[in-house]
């Protein structure tokens, strides 16, 4: 019933059109997508996996009204989903869209609807990505990134070039875009663009840190610099053809109206296809990693390692993860040769270097995540790392968390310890208590995997401890022992009792009972610090007074230097091997199957707030104390502006 069948020639089938290209257009692309029909019978299984999976998500009852300064997040994801499940729509990727969107609304990178069929599948490009400066007389505006054309005319965008100068023309090389002044974007005001894109973007619950991601950044990825084009520039859906931008070119009083046409790249993940039917066949119908398995363990990798590391729920070691799906930045544009730092002498694996900057007395750390599948391996390096910049002699430290996805909870924890020494507020808790989500089917499950002696599941209690740190009992059923009843938004809600900490003692290292770092500890952030890395910076700014420095944004508004924090995240395959498991495949509280190749995530675990302990942190301030704001002389030129920072963000 799910396989489409070719009714009609490959002249008039768009998904051939593009069948075996690396770069098409964003209208080709979309076309493709749209003849693949819509079915009730695939909407009515996604409404309900998403709709039963949210029992588990802690913030279901939050996002449906978050509190001040997160208020523009106000989304009733059930109600959505009841009002999805009685509309029709003219393709399945239409209701893909419908879908995709709703559950971004809910500012959490950790409960992201995500289709393989469609998000990244292409991914969208336009040669003009934005950046927000600060002028020589104080003032802001939108530019075209001064990097634009380095990042833009290397290998990754073959053949390209050539395309977007032809929709140019002859009288304005591509290559004197770079730092033009943005009058306007689509005949408007560019900030009715940047708006609208952060209304839309999920990822991050404070507006402003969304704001930020429709701008240019730098970050650390797959152990390499990554630039990341921004909401503008870069496009996980084909969702524009082109853009038409005023802009002021440098040097120039004069105003130029182009349209650049959006292009589209094949991600390397996607099978390969020949027609509609090979390419639905092929990457759009459920796969043996879509869904839970009642082993829990499995060994392939499942399809979502295109966007994230989550892959390794499905490790052999089970690690504890909290870490969010940036679906918008999934493809990784490399940083021009010319813009990466020097090479460090701390490069490691796991995305994390150190460097001594150029006054020679001022250790840089910079992290894009803290990611692998040795947990070891990652802890060491980062001690060796914070060691390695002491005995260089450096006496202040910049730790660079911008774009940090997160990664191992305990590698946060490890840090907060490590650079402040064993005290009450690093022993034996270097993180925050957490709590559950204890609805129904989830206190089934914890009563089941009780009884059956699973082991190997997430919800089996001897892996917990209580809040007096003490492991639960192999026949405690901690999610309905001192369980508490909520009132969230007017709606009713169950959480359990308070969950002491998962990672100490660190049983594998000797570790120092004073901070190995003695100096100053600047952190530095643009606001795109989520899930462990939140969890490091919240505890370090909140509980032992580290300064923390946001990086751009709009002048006169407050920055959070840190997003979406979690506890702890997982997956519906996650929790479907759980209730697998359980034997409780068959209850009305569980999920189907996913009959479709997709993924929902969720914040599993909800870490409680440093000064507000009875209500998460997740939604409560994390302003930064200071803001920094980038120039053209620093902007994504990463040894420019951390030299620059040093200089200004330290008491001497």
């Amino acid at each position: 019933m799910l396989a489409l069948a070719a009714s009609s020639s490959l002249a008039q089938d768009p998904c051939a059109t593009i069948a075996g290209q690396t770069w098409v257009g964003a209208s080709d692309v979309r076309a493709c997508y749209n003849s693949l029909s819509f079915e009730t019978t695939i909407r009515n299984n996604i409404v309900e996996v998403v709709n039963k999976t949210m029992a588990f998500h802690t913030s279901t009852n939050y996002q449906v009204q978050a509190p001040a300064p997160f208020e523009d997040v106000h989304e009733d994801i059930i109600g959505t989903l009841a009002r999805i499940n009685s509309q029709t729509y003219d393709s399945d990727f239409d209701l893909h869209v419908d879908i995709a969107t709703s559950t971004r609304r809910m500012g959490d990178g950790h409960s992201v609807y995500v289709s393989m069929c469609y998000d990244n599948t292409y991914t969208s490009f336009v040669p003009v990505p934005l950046v927000l400066l600060q002028n020589n007389d104080g003032t802001q505006d939108i530019y075209v990134d001064p990097q634009a054309y380095k990042v833009f005319s290397q290998d990754f965008f073959s053949g390209q070039v050539e395309i977007w100068q032809q929709a140019l023309g002859n009288d304005i090389p591509l290559e004197t875009l770079s730092g033009a002044k943005v009058i306007a974007i689509d005949n408007e005001d560019p900030w009715k663009a940047v708006d609208a894109a952060a209304a839309a973007a999920g990822g991050y619950q404070s507006f402003t840190t969304r704001q930020n991601s429709f701008f240019a950044s730098f970050a650390i990825s797959a152990s390499a610099w990554s630039y990341l084009p921004g909401l503008f520039a870069q496009m996980s859906l084909p969702l524009k053809d082109s853009v038409t931008l005023t802009i002021q070119r440098a040097n120039s009083s004069a105003s130029d109206i182009i349209t650049l046409p959006f292009r589209s790249r094949l991600h390397e993940n996607v099978i390969a296809f020949t027609d509609k039917a090979s390419f639905w066949n092929n990457n759009c119908l459920a796969t043996s990693t879509t869904n839970g398995s009642p082993n829990a363990q499995q060994d392939a990798t499942p399809a979502i390692a295109r966007f994230s590391a989550q892959a390794s729920r499905n490790s052999t070691t089970r690690l504890i993860v909290n870490e969010m799906l940036d679906v918008n930045s999934a493809l990784a544009v490399p940083m021009p040769a010319s813009l990466r730092p020097p090479r460090s002498n701390y490069q490691a694996a796991w995305d994390t270097f150190g460097w001594i900057l150029d006054d020679k007395k001022t250790g840089l750390f910079s992290s894009g995540n803290f990611r692998t599948n040795n947990e070891i391996s990652l802890m060491v390096g980062l001690m060796n790392l914070v060691r390695g910049l002491s005995s260089r002699n450096a006496t202040r430290l910049v730790i660079d968390v911008s774009n940090n996805q997160g990664g191992l909870v305990c590698a946060s924890a490890l840090l907060h310890y490590y650079f402040m020494g064993n005290k009450t507020t690093t022993s034996p808790q270097a993180l925050l208590p957490t709590k559950f989500r204890a609805q129904p089917l989830a206190q089934k499950i914890v009563d089941n995997v009780i009884t059956s002696q699973a082991v190997d599941t997430w919800y089996y209690p001897t892996q917990w401890k209580n809040a007096e740190n003490e492991p639960f009992s192999a026949t405690t059923n901690y999610l309905r022992e001192g369980a508490e009843d909520r009132v969230i938004n007017g709606r009713p809600d169950v959480f359990s009792q308070t969950i002491g900490q998962e990672c100490q003692p660190f049983y594998y290292f000797d570790m120092p009972q004073a901070p190995v770092w003695k100096g100053e500890i600047v952190i530095v952030s643009n606001g795109r610090c989520a899930s462990s890395c939140a969890l490091f910076v919240n505890t370090m700014a909140k509980l032992e007074n580290v300064k923390v420095v946001s990086i751009g944004g709009k002048f006169d508004t407050p920055q959070q230097y840190a997003g979406t924090v979690g506890g702890q995240s997982l997956d519906f395959s996650a929790i479907d091997s759980d209730i697998k498991a359980a034997g409780l495949k068959d209850d009305p509280l569980a999920p189907p199957d996913f009959i479709t190749n997709s993924y929902q995530g969720i914040t599993w675990r909800l870490a409680q707030g440093v000064f507000d302990e009875d209500e998460p942190e997740e939604w409560q301030s994390r302003e930064a104390a200071e803001n920094y704001q980038l120039t053209a002389a620093v902007v994504n030129d990463p040894w420019k502006l951390w030299n620059d920072m040093a200089a200004k963000f330290f008491e001497d």
